[in-house]
């Protein structure tokens, strides 16, 4: 008995049993985290072409098939097995080309129109080929022999069906059907004067006339020989691009909302670009299946619009290619979905049935036919999609749930740091059998990882037990790299003060305001962890000159801190920060940076100021001169103050403020030149210290 799981909605997950929380009040980069693979959509991003998907969210091996040949083409829109030859319709070149048993392809003929659409078995051997824009069908031979065997009156030819003794054509331009007798003679049986084209017959499943499905607008119909036509299907859609009877008598029809590509050639048809009614467009591709008893359901709906092709099996199901990525699924019988990417190229456009009752697919962007066994399963392999660890992380464990039944489960992995696996990734590891679904990783440290499932089968294998993957957990813990710490800057709190070196590389007044030293230096920094993860910090100063490092603080959660300078000697020193996340990884994979701060001053004394001299002019103008000199600092400012009266500026006498010694004089008049009158002399250095000196005028 198979183990089940519970599906889980995100696709990263981090395991709780790891670290606790706790630590540095958040979830630590050394946590283990997961990537999870086990829904449909999360396979499907992997590479299935050598695989299935199924809707179950598992993984199996694939039906066997083989790249028969590529052709010098660019699409391939139609496929015909007869006898000993495998004839293929191609485009944009309008080229047939014929394969017998396995030689080389070889092309049979270049039509001057651009495309063949359909093929069919010709009446006296050969074959027939409807060849677009222009209506013909031509006639040819096994000796390549060429001729035209009917000319229709519409532009382009969609299918050929062979029915009733004769020949009938789909078509566009106009819309309608024409029956082709087995010597050419054309005789239309209906025209849809409201309808883009006609894109495919089938025969009814009562035998009573065919099946056509239309596109501008889609429907299903069915037409009888005497032009009578029934509607039974009309989804309000672009196109009903496909239509196919399953064994029960069922009608499918493959419904798009968009029309497919490779419809470059049409004419614009009456009502193309005109609203139709009240209809609402849907954004959507599905197939409706028409009961037998003339009821109707949507029956599956496309993952990748639009749909191309339709494939009915024995089973009851239905094999589906769709979208741009040359992709089919596999509709079982209940509408269930599994995924089987087939080619490499950009569409799955034809689905036509072979020999020995083989499925032939043909394709497009790059023309190839492929053969597939829809009843078989043969080896293969799953390559996962690429896994990316948003930095460099650690790869670890490959937890699985995998059952082997009559065959092998082998795993293999790679890694490196592009987005795409390239010639810098690893090579892959050596396969190793997973049966127990555990695996653990030896690659090295790396961005992206891929791990790759290969399937193995005994000999006469029963098909109902095959091998299959269910469930995938991709560990990883996050490798450590250092902090990075951007800046780190001294200066006075609030922003003024600080050394010029420390300030903002815009001009800086040097003028400062008296008594504006708080004894206090603000030492802030920048610094992140690239993980995300928090850091702490030591704070340390010394001397500039020295090696005496001074720890200030540890453990300092906060980027900054407050230094009280009142009990520092004056000079310049230099601040050193050490970030470290020790906190967030396990013991000794730890890492730190270091960064120093530019040199700022440290200068807690006030200036000296000396009086030069006090020459009076007059009973009342007095000229005084005085020097105001720093052992630290520059000075900063100065001014003078008569009596009670307001502070007065002043400028050196070179007229800047740009030495630790400077020069002043000023002349005092009128009442404040009188004998006896006290004036008081100021000077501040940049940090903000003041020094004052009272002088009486004789």
């Amino acid at each position: 008995m198979r183990n089940q799981f519970l599906s889980r909605n995100a696709f990263v997950y981090t395991t709780a049993f790891c670290v606790s929380l706790a630590l540095g009040g958040g979830a630590p980069a050394a946590q283990t985290e997961f990537f999870l693979d086990d829904r449909p959509e999360d396979f499907a991003r992997g590479d299935i072409r050598d695989s299935i998907v199924t809707s179950r969210g598992t993984v199996q091996p694939p039906h066997p098939k083989v790249k028969l040949d590529e052709f010098d083409a660019a699409v391939v829109w139609d496929i015909l097995e007869t006898g000993d030859y495998l004839y293929v319709a191609t485009g944009h070149d309008g080229r047939l080309f014929r394969r017998m048993h396995e030689e080389e392809p070889e092309m049979l003929h270049e039509f001057e129109e651009s495309a063949i659409y359909a093929l069919a078995e010709g009446p006296d051997g050969g074959v027939l080929a409807a060849a677009s824009p222009g209506g013909k069908i031509y006639s040819v031979n096994e000796d390549g022999e060429v001729e035209v065997f009917a000319e229709t009156e519409a532009e382009i030819i969609w299918d050929l069906l062979r029915h009733d003794g004769a020949v009938w054509a789909a078509t566009g331009s106009p819309a309608s059907i024409v029956r082709v007798d087995n010597g050419g003679e054309v005789e239309t049986i209906i025209e849809f004067e409201e309808t883009l084209n006609v894109m495919q017959l089938a025969p009814a499943p009562d035998g009573e006339g065919v099946l056509a499905v239309t596109q501008g607008p889609g429907q299903v119909l069915r037409v009888t020989a005497e032009g009578n036509s029934t509607v039974l299907l009309d989804p309000e859609s672009e196109e009903v691009r496909r239509v196919a009877v399953l064994e029960d008598g069922s009608i499918v029809a493959a419904v798009n909302a968009i029309r497919s590509p490779g419809q470059e050639l049409l004419s614009r048809g009456p009502d193309e670009g005109q609203a139709r009614g009240n209809q609402q467009p849907q954004p959507e591709s599905f197939l409706a299946r028409i009961y037998p008893d003339g009821m109707m359901r949507e029956w599956w709906k496309s993952p990748e619009p639009p749909i191309h092709d339709i494939y009915p099996l024995e089973d009851g199901g239905m094999i589906v290619s769709a979208g741009s990525g040359g992709s089919i699924f596999l509709v079982t019988a209940d509408g269930e979905k599994n995924s089987a990417g087939v080619a490499r190229e950009e569409f799955v456009t034809r689905l036509a049935t072979g020999a020995n009752n083989r499925l032939l697919m043909g394709t497009g962007s790059e023309a190839a036919v492929y053969r597939m066994r829809a009843a078989e399963r043969g080896e293969g392999a799953y390559l996962s999609r690429v896994f990316d660890g948003r930095g460099t992380v650690r790869w670890g464990r490959l937890l699985g749930h995998v059952y082997t039944g009559e065959g092998e489960v082998l795993v293999s992995t790679r890694s490196g740091n592009t987005a795409k696996p390239d010639d810098n990734w690893t090579d892959w590891s050596d396969s190793a059998d997973f049966a127990a679904g555990d695996y653990l990783t030896d690659g090295p440290i790396s961005r992206f990882f891929q791990y790759r499932v290969e399937f193995k089968l005994d000999s006469n294998a029963d098909q109902a037990v095959l091998p299959e993957l269910e469930r995938m957990r991709v560990f990883y813990r996050r490798a450590n790299e250092p902090p990075v710490i951007e800046s780190v800057r001294v200066g006075s709190p609030g922003g003024a003060g600080g050394s010029g070196a420390q300030q903002q590389r815009n001009p800086v007044r040097v003028n400062v305001e008296p008594h504006s030293n708080t004894g206090r230096k603000e030492i802030t920094w920048s610094a992140e962890e690239p993980g995300g993860e928090s850091l702490v910090y030591t704070v340390q100063i010394k001397p500039a000159g020295t090696d005496n490092w001074m720890t200030l603080e540890e453990d300092l959660s906060s980027s900054s801190y407050t230094l009280d300078t009142r009990n520092l000697a004056d000079g310049e020193y230099r601040a050193r920060v050490t970030a470290s996340d020790v906190k967030s990884y396990p013991v000794g994979e730890g890492l730190q940076a270091v960064k120093e701060s530019p040199l700022f001053l440290i200068d807690n004394t006030v200036p000296e100021l000396r009086l030069v001299d006090v020459e009076r002019r007059g009973s009342e103008s007095v000229r005084v001169e005085f020097e105001a000199e720093d052992a630290t600092s520059l000075i900063g400012s100065a001014s003078y103050r008569p009596g009670t009266g307001e502070m007065r500026l002043l400028k050196p006498e070179d007229g800047f403020f740009d030495q630790r010694r400077e020069s002043f004089a000023f002349t005092l008049e009128g009442e404040d030149a009188r004998s006896g009158k006290m004036i008081t002399l100021f000077a501040t250095d940049e940090n903000g210290n003041t020094a004052r000196l009272g002088v009486t005028l004789d």
